[in-house]
């Protein structure tokens, strides 16, 4: 009787191993995910190279480290003073973002020279989606970045200074800017505004004068609600300021006036947003100016956000 029970617990144990064994293989990725970067940067006339930071899901067991990657032709490597790793207990260490219960988060930034971007004649641009990554196993993979666009800075007059900027690690931030002249505030050029509009809402406030009259447009419009998210806390919608929109403009500062613009960004996300907002308008003797408020906000995501975004990833791949 003795030896029945104890052969009962030697095949219970065997079964929970094996079981556990299954659980844990069916949350190992076969390759490493991608997240989505939405960046736009400017490259200036002196400038030798630019520096990419990109993101990816790999596994804790084994994980996944960059060797190179091809965009487009150009061979990149990454850069050996901002993707250290290091040794512990003997064996080498991954340097991670964020850590998860079987995966981790893993930064890679590239050195690109500028010599090799091949900037397009016309628009002075060059922009890529796509990334082929070799990793140190050499695992090859085609991989979905988001998007990325390098542009050659303009030389534009700014119209508006910047005076302040403060940022929480709530996915808030605020930018105080001041009118040099007397300036007509045209338009605010947003990249990627399509792919982002249900992660990013922007409130503007200025002097009593102007902010009534915006906030008279918008009623005109009733459109004010139209940019608020319900993924957003509450007080965000009851936050000073009008809602952005295209309603809004044109509109003027008279010179020293302040335009305040604030942002809330959903945090539990997989997008990296790094990229300038552009304020386009005319100056009070006509001339055209361009001002921008960088955009830089890193997602904080769940073990729940991980979860549906491996969820999607092989979903896609058994299609």
């Amino acid at each position: 009787m003795k030896e029945r029970f104890l052969w009962t617990g030697i095949v219970l144990v065997i079964l929970s191993g094996i079981g556990n064994y299954i659980y844990f293989q069916s949350k190992q990725l076969d390759e490493p995910i991608f997240m989505e970067h939405y960046y736009k940067q400017d490259i200036m006339e002196q400038q030798m190279e630019t520096q990419l930071t990109f993101y990816y899901l790999t596994n804790k067991q084994n994980p996944s480290t960059v060797q190179y990657a091809n965009i487009n032709g150009i061979e990149v490597y990454p850069s050996p003073f901002r993707n250290a790793s290091f040794w512990e207990a003997g064996k080498p260490q991954i340097y991670f973002e964020k850590e998860f219960t079987h995966h981790y988060i893993v930064p890679v930034t590239f050195d690109i020279p500028v010599d090799q971007i091949p900037l397009d004649e016309k628009t002075g641009e060059w922009s890529f989606g796509k990334m082929e990554i070799v990793f140190s196993d050499n695992q090859k993979l085609n991989a979905d970045i988001g998007e990325v666009e390098i542009v050659k800075e303009e030389q534009t007059p700014s119209g508006l200074a910047h005076i302040t900027g403060i940022s929480n690690n709530l996915g808030e931030s605020s930018d105080t800017l001041e009118a040099e002249n007397t300036l007509t505030v045209e338009e605010f050029s947003i990249p990627f505004a399509a792919q982002i509009e249900d992660e990013m809402a922007i409130k503007l406030t200025s002097g009593k004068a102007v902010l009534e009259g915006l906030e008279d447009t918008a009623a005109q419009f009733k459109s004010s609600e139209k940019r608020f998210n319900k993924k957003f806390d509450s007080k965000w919608d009851e936050f000073p300021g009008v809602y952005l929109q295209n309603e809004l403009f044109p509109f003027q500062l008279e010179q020293d006036e302040y335009l305040e613009i604030s942002m809330k960004f959903v945090q539990n996300r997989s997008r990296y947003l790094d990229f300038p907002i552009t304020i386009k308008g005319t100056s009070g003797n006509g001339e055209s100016f361009h001002s921008r408020v960088h955009v830089k906000n890193w997602p904080s995501v769940s073990q729940e956000k991980i979860n549906e975004i491996i969820a999607e990833k092989k979903a896609g791949d058994s299609k």
